[in-house]
C-alpha cells in the first residue's frame, strides 16, 4: 500500500475515533445529586460540523473551509480569463469633445502635426546659348587627307604623276571627249549581285591628263572621310567586265568597261546628282568590286611603288598524299576575306568563271564555304584573286584516294 493512501486511511480513521470518542464521553458522564430542572433547549444550537477530505491538498477540511477554497479557485480562473484592467475606461478620451463617444462610433482623432514644407528658391533660368561652330578635325587614315576649299573637287598627287594636279567639277564635265555612261555589275561580300548606272569621265583619261608616269603603279582612291581603296595598275587600264545578266543563278552577257569617276549615279533609269564617286567594273562575276566604289572622291594618291600579287592559296593536306574516300579538303589563304578562291577538280586551268571555293566571307556567311570531298585521285589546281593585287599563280595539289 503506497504512503498516500496509508495516510488517507489513518486520517480518516482518526476523525471516526474522534467522533466516536466524544459521543461515548457525552453519555456516560455522571449526573449531579441535586436535582435540577432539565435546561431548556436553545433554538440556535450550532449542528454538527461536516468534514471533506481534499484529494489535492491530501488534508481534510470542514465544509466550510473547502467551500471557500472552491469560491478562491474559481474566481482565480475567472481573472486569468477576464481582467478589468484591460477594459477600464479612460476618462480623458471621454473629457476630449474630439475623441470618440460611443454615439460617434468612431476611432479617435489624431492631430496630425503638418510641417510646411520649406520653400524652394527657384532655379534661375539658365542663360542662353549661343551655339558656336566647331571646325571638326579631318578623319584619321593612313594617308594624309588634305583639306580643300573653294571649287577644286578632285587632286591628283604622288610621285607616280609628274606634277600635282587639280580639278573643279566643271573641269571634269567638260571632257566631254571621255564622257561615259556605263552600267557596273556589282558584287558585294555577302554576296549579293546587282547594277548601277554611272555618269561620268574615264579613270586612264584623267590620270593621262594629269601626266601619269609609266612606272606608276599603285592608285590609291580617297575619300573625305579617310576610307581608300588601292589598285593595280593593270586593274586600272586593262579592261574589266560588266555582265548584262548578274543574279545568284549566274551571270551573262558581259562587255568591257573602263572606271569612271562620276558625279550622276544610282539604279539604272534612276539617277540623281552627287559628290565624285569612283566606279569599276570585275575581273568575273563573283570578284567583289562594291568595296572599290568609293564615295566622295577627293583624292588620288599615284606611287610608283608595286602592288604585286596575291599569294597563292594552300591546301589543308599535304600536296601528293595518299587519302581515304569522302576526305575532306580545305583551300586555305592568310586574306580569305579579302579574295576569291578559283579551283578546278578535272586538272583544267581556272579562271574568273570557274567554281570558287569562298562565296562569302568568315562574318557574313561562312557556312557557304563547303570543304570539297575527295572521293577519286584528283589534282585540284587553284588560284586567288581579288581588287587592289594582281591574281596569284596558279597551284596545283594531286591526292591519292583509296
Amino acid at each position: 500500500m503506497s504512503y498516500k493512501v496509508a495516510r488517507k486511511y489513518l486520517l480518516i480513521t482518526v476523525v471516526l475515533m474522534f467522533l466516536i470518542g466524544g459521543t461515548a464521553c457525552s453519555s456516560a458522564a455522571p449526573q449531579s445529586s441535586s436535582e435540577e430542572p432539565s435546561p431548556v433547549e436553545s433554538s440556535d444550537t450550532t449542528p454538527a460540523e461536516e468534514y471533506i477530505y481534499d484529494e489535492e491538498s491530501e488534508d481534510i477540511l470542514d465544509k466550510l473551509a473547502y467551500e471557500e477554497k472552491e469560491d478562491n479557485l474559481e474566481n482565480e480562473k475567472l481573472s486569468d480569463i477576464y481582467d478589468e484592467s484591460d477594459y477600464e475606461v479612460d476618462t480623458e478620451y471621454l473629457e476630449d469633445e474630439n475623441l470618440y463617444t460611443d454615439e460617434s462610433e468612431e476611432y479617435p482623432k489624431v492631430e496630425e502635426t503638418i510641417t510646411e514644407p520649406e520653400e524652394i528658391p527657384e532655379e534661375a533660368s539658365e542663360p542662353e546659348i549661343t551655339p558656336t561652330t566647331i571646325e571638326e578635325e579631318p578623319p584619321t587614315a593612313d594617308v594624309a587627307v588634305p583639306q580643300y576649299y573653294g571649287p577644286v573637287v578632285l587632286t591628283i598627287t604622288g610621285n607616280g604623276v609628274s606634277s600635282e594636279t587639280t580639278w573643279t567639277l566643271s573641269q571634269l564635265q567638260s571632257m566631254a571627249g571621255d564622257f561615259r555612261q556605263n552600267i557596273y555589275s556589282t558584287t558585294n561580300n555577302w554576296p549579293s549581285f546587282s547594277h548601277t548606272e554611272a555618269h561620268g569621265v574615264s579613270v586612264p583619261y584623267v590620270l593621262s591628263q594629269a601626266g601619269v608616269l609609266d612606272g606608276a603603279a599603285s592608285f590609291r582612291f580617297i575619300s573625305t572621310d579617310g576610307y581608300h581603296f588601292t589598285l593595280s595598275r593593270r586593274q586600272i587600264f586593262n579592261t574589266l567586265t560588266s555582265f548584262a545578266i548578274h543574279n545568284p543563278t549566274g551571270s551573262s552577257g558581259g562587255f568591257a568597261v573602263e572606271p569612271v569617276i562620276a558625279w550622276r549615279f544610282g539604279d539604272p533609269g534612276s539617277l540623281r546628282d552627287a559628290n565624285l564617286r569612283l566606279f569599276i567594273g570585275h575581273s568575273g562575276p563573283n570578284e567583289v568590286n562594291n568595296a572599290a566604289f568609293v564615295r566622295d572622291l577627293m583624292q588620288i594618291e599615284i606611287t610608283t611603288e608595286l602592288r604585286g600579287s596575291w599569294a597563292a592559296p594552300t591546301a589543308s593536306i599535304a600536296d601528293g598524299s595518299t587519302v581515304e574516300i569522302g576526305t575532306q579538303l580545305e583551300l586555305l589563304h592568310e586574306f580569305r576575306d579579302n579574295i576569291k578562291i578559283y579551283y578546278t577538280l578535272d586538272g583544267s586551268e581556272p579562271g574568273f568563271n570557274s567554281n570558287v571555293f569562298n562565296p562569302s566571307t568568315s562574318f557574313f556567311q561562312p557556312h557557304l564555304t563547303v570543304p570539297i570531298e575527295l572521293t577519286e585521285t584528283v589534282t585540284v589546281r587553284a588560284f586567288a584573286a581579288g581588287l587592289g593585287r594582281d591574281p596569284s599563280p596558279v597551284v596545283a595539289f594531286t591526292f591519292m584516294v583509296e
